[in-house]
């Protein structure tokens, strides 16, 4: 998931890697890790995107589909969630 963090992995695309059933896959996930697999993956995202915020002048609609968000708004949604800022105020205060 940190490689291809960016493409549109589902939870069905895990289950078919590791050829195991979904709900235990989930179960053991949460154990090692401590959240699905679908919320790391979207940590990893966020991570990534403040990355890219904090070092380079790409535009943030631009980041969220580099990242893997399918929608921009939503991306602001997730990130401010997250982040507890949104992107815009996260490049601001890295460049302070």
């Amino acid at each position: 998931m940190k490689v291809n963090y960016h493409k549109n992995i589902t939870l069905d695309d895990l289950v078919d890697l590791v050829h195991i059933n979904k709900f235990y896959l989930i179960r053991i996930f949460k154990q090692e890790v401590g959240m699905s697999p679908i919320d790391y993956l979207i940590h990893i995202r966020i991570d990534e995107a403040q990355k890219m915020l904090r070092n380079t002048n790409i535009a943030i609609a631009d980041i969220a589909h580099l990242v893997g968000f399918q929608s921009p708004s939503h991306f602001s949604k997730t990130f401010r969630e997250l982040s507890n800022c949104t992107p815009s105020q996260y490049r601001r205060q890295g460049n302070q």
